[in-house]
Protein backbone atom coordinates (compact mmCIF):
# COMPACT_ATOMS: atom_id res chain seq x y z
CA UNK A 1 0.00 0.00 0.00
CA UNK A 2 3.10 2.67 1.11
CA UNK A 3 4.85 1.69 -1.94
CA UNK A 4 2.19 2.92 -4.52
CA UNK A 5 1.62 6.03 -2.21
CA UNK A 6 2.24 7.56 0.51
CA UNK A 7 0.80 8.98 3.67
CA UNK A 8 0.94 13.10 2.91
CA UNK A 9 -0.18 16.14 5.15
CA UNK A 10 -1.30 19.45 5.67
CA UNK A 11 1.78 21.34 5.00
CA UNK A 12 3.40 22.29 8.01
CA UNK A 13 0.71 20.46 10.36
CA UNK A 14 0.00 17.25 11.75
CA UNK A 15 -3.64 16.85 9.92
CA UNK A 16 -3.54 13.63 7.74
CA UNK A 17 -4.13 15.02 4.06
CA UNK A 18 -7.50 14.30 3.10
CA UNK A 19 -6.44 12.41 0.15
CA UNK A 20 -4.20 9.98 2.36
CA UNK A 21 -7.46 8.68 3.88
CA UNK A 22 -8.11 6.38 1.38
CA UNK A 23 -4.21 5.11 2.27
CA UNK A 24 -5.10 4.71 5.62
CA UNK A 25 -8.37 2.78 4.90
CA UNK A 26 -6.59 0.11 3.77
CA UNK A 27 -4.24 -0.05 5.87
CA UNK A 28 -6.39 -0.40 8.45
CA UNK A 29 -8.09 -3.10 6.34
CA UNK A 30 -4.71 -5.20 6.06
CA UNK A 31 -3.35 -4.72 9.70
CA UNK A 32 -7.13 -5.72 11.25
CA UNK A 33 -5.39 -9.21 10.19
CA UNK A 34 -2.64 -9.09 11.95
CA UNK A 35 -3.60 -8.72 15.73
CA UNK A 36 -0.69 -7.69 18.13
CA UNK A 37 2.13 -7.06 15.30
CA UNK A 38 5.21 -5.23 16.26
CA UNK A 39 5.53 -2.21 14.20
CA UNK A 40 7.39 1.46 14.34
CA UNK A 41 5.28 4.30 12.73
CA UNK A 42 8.06 6.53 11.26
CA UNK A 43 7.21 10.28 10.97
CA UNK A 44 9.28 12.78 9.11
CA UNK A 45 9.08 16.37 7.99
CA UNK A 46 10.99 18.26 4.67
CA UNK A 47 13.72 20.88 5.77
CA UNK A 48 11.33 24.01 5.98
CA UNK A 49 11.68 25.13 9.81
CA UNK A 50 14.53 24.64 12.78
CA UNK A 51 15.52 21.43 13.31
CA UNK A 52 13.49 21.02 17.06
CA UNK A 53 10.64 22.06 15.24
CA UNK A 54 10.50 19.73 12.70
CA UNK A 55 11.26 16.69 14.96
CA UNK A 56 8.30 17.65 16.77
CA UNK A 57 6.18 17.95 13.96
CA UNK A 58 7.16 14.68 12.49
CA UNK A 59 6.62 13.18 16.23
CA UNK A 60 3.05 14.83 15.77
CA UNK A 61 2.91 13.04 12.37
CA UNK A 62 3.73 9.56 13.14
CA UNK A 63 1.06 9.79 16.19
CA UNK A 64 -1.34 11.22 13.88
CA UNK A 65 -1.63 8.00 11.47
CA UNK A 66 -1.09 6.09 14.75
CA UNK A 67 -4.20 7.53 15.94
CA UNK A 68 -5.57 7.17 12.36
CA UNK A 69 -5.02 3.57 12.72
CA UNK A 70 -6.48 3.15 15.97
CA UNK A 71 -9.84 4.71 15.02
CA UNK A 72 -10.37 2.49 11.96
CA UNK A 73 -9.73 -0.04 15.24
CA UNK A 74 -6.87 -1.55 14.41
CA UNK A 75 -4.95 -2.87 17.62
CA UNK A 76 -2.29 -0.84 18.19
CA UNK A 77 -1.02 -2.06 21.40
CA UNK A 78 2.19 -3.43 19.32
CA UNK A 79 3.14 0.12 17.55
CA UNK A 80 5.08 2.93 18.16
CA UNK A 81 4.69 6.15 16.65
CA UNK A 82 8.58 7.79 16.66
CA UNK A 83 9.53 11.49 14.62
CA UNK A 84 12.82 11.36 12.42
CA UNK A 85 12.39 15.18 11.82
CA UNK A 86 13.65 16.03 8.51
CA UNK A 87 15.68 12.75 8.16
Amino acid sequence: VISRTKITFTPASAEIASSARPVLDELASILATCPGMQMEIGGYTDSQGSESGNLALSQARAEAVLLGLQGRRVDVSGMTATGYGEA
